[in-house]
Order: C-alpha cells, then sequence, then structure tokens
C-alpha cells in the first residue's frame, strides 16, 4: 500500500556500523526518492534512537479509500520499526486513551517498546502518530502532528 501511495520512494532496510561498542551496528532504514524536489530520509532503530519527525512527516497526508486501508497503512509504517528492531514484532492493539485511533504495539523481544497511535481523519488523510513508550517503560511522548 505505501508502494501505490508514495511512488516516487523507495524504502530500503541496511544497516550501519559505528566505533560505538554498545551500538556498533544500527538498523536503518532509508526511503529514497531519485526527484530532485525530494529529499532522502533516514531511519534509525527505535531501539537506538527516537523516531526521526523527518522520516514521520513523509506519511502525513496520506489518503486512503477506507478505514480497511487506514489499517494496512498503519500497520506497513509499522512494520518498518519492527524490522529495524532487534527481535522486533508488532502487534495490533485497542488504546484506551485514543479509541479513535488505529494503534499498534512494537515489541523488542519479549519488551514492550513502543506504541503507535496513528490518526486519520474523516477523509481518510493521515494526519498524526503519536508515539510513546511501550508499557512499564520510562514515559516518554512524542506526538508528531501535521500542520
Amino acid at each position: 500500500m505505501l508502494k501505490k501511495l508514495l511512488p516516487e520512494y523507495c524504502f530500503y532496510i541496511t544497516n550501519f556500523f559505528g566505533n560505538d561498542m554498545e551500538y556498533w551496528e544500527v538498523e536503518t532504514a532509508l526511503a529514497f526518492s531519485a526527484l530532485p524536489n525530494k529529499k532522502s530520509l533516514l531511519l534509525f532503530s527505535p531501539v537506538f534512537t527516537q523516531e526521526s519527525t523527518d522520516f514521520l512527516q513523509l506519511f502525513y497526508g496520506l489518503k486512503t479509500n477506507d478505514t480497511i486501508q487506514n489499517v494496512t497503512v498503519a500497520k506497513e509504517i509499522t512494520n518498518i520499526f519492527s524490522v529495524l528492531t532487534y527481535k522486533g514484532h508488532a502487534k495490533r492493539i485497542r488504546s484506551v486513551n485514543e479509541p479513535n485511533a488505529i494503534s499498534f504495539e512494537l515489541w523488542h523481544s519479549d519488551l514492550s517498546w513502543r506504541i503507535y497511535d496513528f490518526h486519520f481523519d474523516e477523509s481518510n488523510i493521515l494526519r498524526s502518530i503519536n508515539i510513546k513508550n511501550g508499557v512499564g517503560r520510562q514515559e516518554m511522548t512524542a506526538d508528531y502532528r501535521r500542520n
């Protein structure tokens, strides 16, 4: 679905190597566009750092046809984070605090790492992604919204 909604971008997963012994290898996603007016964007593993605002904003404004496609888009975006997370996997959850959000929980092995709440408007346009630490982790909230 993302390939259809963002045809000007190709997504790649790779690893960067550094000299930091704690994070000597960092899983990285690259959103690449050959178009001169579009910039390429990097997203590092959520285990390594907080999510990139620029990378997330790439998805804002995506328009789908219905709620089923909204869930598919949210799942595909979450799967990017899942692939970048060591022993990562994502599960669909229902948010008590945000019942209108499409929510996924990202797991890092057996640890709830992040919760992603996707907000689509009544026209099925993705407007924001609210990111919180997973259950039991120190509180961190990053609320990214489209202007």
